[in-house]
């Protein structure tokens, strides 16, 4: 793995000021695992969001499943009690 040079930055944040502040290795390590974590959390959301839509559609998919196995139902009702009424005649 490359060492990365140190990152000398002034108080107020711009290059070559008067502060300096050296990022060793160690720190290097942890911003880039904040880094792929931040990576992980945002992928996460993105796949939580697209279940979550996919759930939508399951449930209305069900609903209308019931109400079609009903309109089915009733259909089968009206069919036996014709059939029903035309036998006793």
């Amino acid at each position: 793995m490359q060492m990365l040079e140190p990152i000398r930055t002034s108080g107020n944040g711009e290059a070559g000021g008067e502060e300096e502040i050296e990022v060793n290795f160690k720190d290097q390590k942890m911003i880039n695992e904040f880094s792929n974590l931040n990576l992980k959390k945002i992928k996460l959301r993105k796949l939580i969001k697209a279940k979550s839509l996919e759930l939508d559609d399951l449930v209305e998919l069900e609903n209308e499943l019931l109400l079609g196995s009903f309109d089915d139902n009733v259909i089968d009702d009206d069919e036996q009690d014709q059939n029903g009424a035309m036998g006793t005649i």
